[in-house]
């Protein structure tokens, strides 16, 4: 799923309308290390994109972060670190484990998906990428759907 859409149903799921903001931010930490490459692709492309193009180019240093960060062993210890240290509700971490959830069927398995990386490079379906598929369009209305009824169910 697109990094907006993540970032969206992370607010919609903030229990208060003050975590909204921090939730958004969790939800997408795990695509923070598409950004960096895309703006480099689009650089050295004039601003030209292609989807399949890029994911060729990708450097490997990307590919491997969005491993990571896609990871729930790398979540666990978010939610351990800001338990132990900030105190903070493993709540706001929620988020991010949506995003992993919705993330297990819309990932090319080449690139991410990896759910106990980088113990395991395990995948617990045969992944596909997002944008190639039809019902991407419902997931987005879906999740939108989402951010209205939360929002609705909140005031």
């Amino acid at each position: 799923m697109d990094i907006i859409t993540h970032a969206l149903l992370g607010a919609a799921i903030a229990p208060r309308q003050e975590l909204a903001l921090p939730m958004a931010i969790t939800s997408t930490i795990p695509d923070w290390w598409t950004v960096p490459p895309i703006v480099e692709y689009l650089w050295q492309h004039r601003g030209r994109f292609n989807n399949q193009d890029f994911w060729r180019w990708v450097p490997a240093r990307y590919t491997e972060l969005t491993r990571w960060s896609h990871s729930l062993v790398v979540l666990a210890t978010a939610c351990a670190v800001g338990y132990g240290i900030f105190r903070t509700s493993p709540w706001i971490f929620l988020p991010w484990l949506l995003h992993l959830i919705i993330d297990i069927p819309t990932h090319a398995s080449s690139r991410t998906g990896y759910l106990f990386y980088p113990w395991s490079c395990w995948q617990p379906l045969g992944a596909v990428n997002w944008y190639e598929v039809w019902w991407f369009s419902i997931v987005t209305i879906l999740s939108l759907g989402t951010v209205v009824f939360f929002r609705f169910l909140h005031q």
